[in-house]
């Protein structure tokens, strides 16, 4: 997660101009964050009361994301959101809408809320070599939840099959 969150923001932030941070450069705990994000994140999705949720919870944040990504586009004008927006639903299409995903594009947001309120990063209304967004744009949280199901894809191709298969079984067992 480290090394991705790290890339990541690399070429978002000093690369593409996306964002800066108020320091004009990356702080060291930032990759640190999303990793504790992504693991807070995990941690509420897999709670026994969550899980047994996840169907109503799938019902009421699916319509939430769609219609936010409508707004951003249509009434704010901004082309950042729908793109990574598209991006986002086809992905969970194919993965079946895990709330997990889901409760992480609310926390993720609540966090660019609190955290360009505050002035810690801004988000440039337009990149130069991209698109023009809002500050915060709610596509910020699907490049973060994108990330996330890469970081899993890549951490499963190193995972030894033994591992997964004891996973697997676990799961069918309780």
């Amino acid at each position: 997660m480290l090394p991705l969150s790290y890339l990541g923001e690399l070429i978002s932030s000093p690369w593409l101009e996306l964002y800066f941070y108020r320091g004009k450069q990356i702080p060291f705990y930032i990759p640190f964050g999303h990793s504790v994000v992504f693991a807070s994140c995990m941690m509420l999705a897999n709670l026994p009361k969550i899980e047994a949720r996840s169907e109503v919870i799938v019902k009421l944040l699916k319509p939430i994301l769609v219609v936010s990504i409508l707004i951003a586009g249509l009434i704010f004008e901004d082309h950042f959101t729908p793109f990574f927006g598209l991006l986002l639903i086809l992905i969970l299409q194919l993965k079946g809408w895990s709330h997990f995903y889901l409760l992480m594009a609310v926390i993720v947001m609540t966090i660019e809320v609190i955290g360009t309120s505050f002035k810690c990063w801004t988000w440039q209304p337009e990149s130069p070599y991209l698109f023009q967004t809002v500050n915060p744009p709610i596509g910020a949280v699907y490049i973060y939840v994108i990330g996330d199901i890469v970081v899993q894809w890549v951490a499963n191709l190193f995972t030894p099959k033994n591992v997964v298969d004891s996973k697997e079984e676990i799961k069918t067992s309780s």
